[in-house]
């Protein structure tokens, strides 16, 4: 490892006086709580073993966000310089290449500078807000190169915390949520790459992902349709690769429990269709990691930036669909549509088709994850209907679950061979199928209001 780069614009200030000089513009105390609250979320990001460097320009603002971040990070000396004031970036670059690897410099500056510095390393010309925190790897020293890997916002690390004003106009304040939802795909997609065996942080991404293009879908009739499209094939490919390494790891522990409770000759240890999906499992997870690490980045900055920057901008594209359709409004009219929707897919399905159940299962799926996204947020209309047909959720889940998990044994089963392997996959499968058909019979008594 070379090192880290992390950008820090200053905390929130007062607005300058006639009298006032700007350098000595100090933070708010809203500026001084939200930098102290984004502690520990910085802390998490910075790895042990690295040398730390703090670097500050002269302003005030800039000095009191440094003096929280020392304190609490736990480094004795601020660096002050000019050049982060003037926004010099050769001794920037310069200043970054004399330091001994591994190491670690933050440093608290202004915008433009900032965007400046991010565009320069890496390619992204990244909006900070005051408070907002990037991270990168340096990938080469000559020439400066590095890749984001995480950022930070003072409004997105509580979402709860988030305010949405129902009487705003709907693009305004779903970009609030959506820069929220982003960020906490940053952070699960960092402990991915922190802990890529870890079955519950795999799933919690797949989950973040899969919400994310719920809200997307949620709000395409007001964006522009190729950038809507073009995110969700991106976002939607990611969710494909994480739901099957999902499936993978529920088969080992649907299997484990099976053998278990009814075998005393198979264990794990000798099982041959355990080994084989662990196999499985980890070619999936090898093939995986380095999208997540590479393209996945790429890919969540650039729709951070399309946000922050373009989707206020896009309420100009579709007046004509929308008017000043406001937040509650938007919201409780296009979740009417979706109920209306999903009980007409339901009605008409015998859940024997795997395409057509996970079509359904999807649609209630993105109805839960966009109300469970802003329902804390407003007082949508349609409640009852909404808690009612979102209890099919689980019965879904688990019905194409076990479709999904029949088609990969019976995959494995054509790829690997072999008769011990025949013979546990015909096992497992009559247990799969018995369950399977067990759910079927419960979600065809479901009468749907």
């Amino acid at each position: 490892m070379i090192g880290k780069i992390i950008f820090i614009r200053h905390g929130k200030t007062a607005s300058l006086t006639d009298d006032q000089v700007d350098s000595f513009r100090a933070l708010t105390s809203k500026g001084r709580k939200e930098i102290k609250k984004m502690m520990p979320a910085l802390k998490d990001n910075i790895e042990d073993g690295l040398q730390l460097y703090l670097f500050s320009s002269f302003s005030l603002r800039s000095m009191q966000t440094a003096e929280i971040i020392a304190k609490e990070i736990g480094i004795k000396e601020i660096s002050k310089y000019r050049w982060i004031e003037n926004g010099n970036t050769d001794f920037f670059k310069n200043e970054i290449k004399q330091k001994q690897s591994p190491f670690c410099v933050i440093i608290v500056g202004h915008n433009p500078h900032l965007s400046k510095w991010s565009h320069h390393i890496s390619g992204y010309y990244l909006p900070y807000k005051k408070g907002t925190m990037v991270g990168f790897a340096i990938l080469s020293l000559e020439p400066l190169k590095a890749q984001p890997q995480w950022f930070l916002q003072p409004d997105g690390i509580d979402f709860k915390a988030i305010k949405i004003k129902n009487n705003k106009p709907v693009l305004h304040e779903f970009q609030k949520i959506m820069t929220c939802k982003l960020q906490e795909i940053f952070q699960m997609q960092k402990q991915f790459w922190l802990a890529p065996n870890d079955s519950l942080i795999s799933n919690q991404l797949y989950i973040e992902i899969s919400a994310f293009c719920a809200l997307i879908t949620f709000l395409k009739p007001l964006l522009n349709r190729e950038k809507c499209l073009e995110t969700l094939y991106q976002m939607q490919e990611f969710a494909i690769k994480f739901e099957y390494i999902k499936q993978l790891n529920m088969l080992t522990q649907e299997w484990t429990e099976y053998v278990s409770k009814n075998y005393e000759c198979i264990t794990l240890n000798n099982s041959i269709l355990a080994q084989k999906i662990k196999e499985e499992l980890n070619n999936e997870i090898s093939k995986v990691y380095p999208e997540v690490i590479k393209k996945m980045v790429s890919v969540l900055f650039n729709l951070y930036i399309w946000i922050k920057n373009n989707f206020e901008e896009e309420n100009l594209l579709h007046k004509d669909l929308q008017g000043e359709l406001t937040f509650e409004e938007y919201t409780a009219q296009h979740f009417k549509e979706m109920y209306k929707k999903t009980k007409k897919i339901f009605h008409k399905n015998d859940f024997s088709n795997r395409d057509t159940t996970r079509n359904l299962k999807l649609q209630v799926r993105d109805l839960r994850d966009v109300w469970y996204g802003i329902n804390a947020k407003t007082c949508i209309y349609m409640k009852n209907e909404l808690t009612h047909i979102i209890a099919l959720q689980d019965h879904l889940d688990l019905i194409c679950n076990l479709q999904d998990q029949l088609k990969i044994i019976d995959e494995i089963n054509l790829k690997y061979s072999g008769p011990i392997l025949h013979n546990e996959n015909i096992i497992f499968r009559k247990y799969l199928m018995d369950e399977l058909n067990k759910q079927i019979t419960e979600i065809k008594q479901y009468k749907l209001r």
